[in-house]
Order: C-alpha cells, then structure tokens, then sequence
C-alpha cells in the first residue's frame, strides 16, 4: 500500500471516528436514557462503527485511488490547448 493510501485512510479513519462519536452519542442519549451511560455507550460504538466506515472509504472521499497498470498499455492523453 502506498503511503498516500495509508495517509488517507488514516484520515478517514479520524474523520469517521469524529462524527462516530458524535451521532453514537446522540443516539445512545436518546435511546438509553440513563444519565451518562446511554452517552458513553452510544459514543463508543458509533466511534468504532465509524471510524471503520472512514477507514474503507477514505481514499474515496479524498480522491485518491490506487493505480493499477497493465503491461505493454498506457493511458492516451491528449492535450489540447485553448486556442484550438
């Protein structure tokens, strides 16, 4: 894997761990409604759920993509400029 792979996934990896915690806490308040612990509990698992979530489309959301090539083909490119 290369490392701007790594480097995106470990930011979608805190990016979903955020807002994990955020929505499991919200969540666990209203769903368990004993003071602190619906909170904790609703934050823990949304933080794991999301920080998983961030982990496997990370690269997605930031745009990077792994490059996969085959032998003996390039990409056509063609430039074209403005005036053209």
């Amino acid at each position: 894997m290369a490392d701007e792979e790594k480097e995106s996934e470990k930011v979608g990896s805190m990016a979903g761990l955020g807002a994990g915690v955020l929505m499991g806490a919200r969540l666990g308040t209203m769903l368990i409604p004993i003071p602190l612990v619906g909170t904790f509990a609703g934050a823990l698992v949304g933080g794991v759920l999301g920080s998983e979530l961030g982990k496997s489309v990370g690269n997605a959301l930031l745009g990077r993509t792994t490059k996969t090539e085959v032998e003996g083909e390039e990409p056509e490119v063609e430039i074209r400029r403005p005036d053209e």
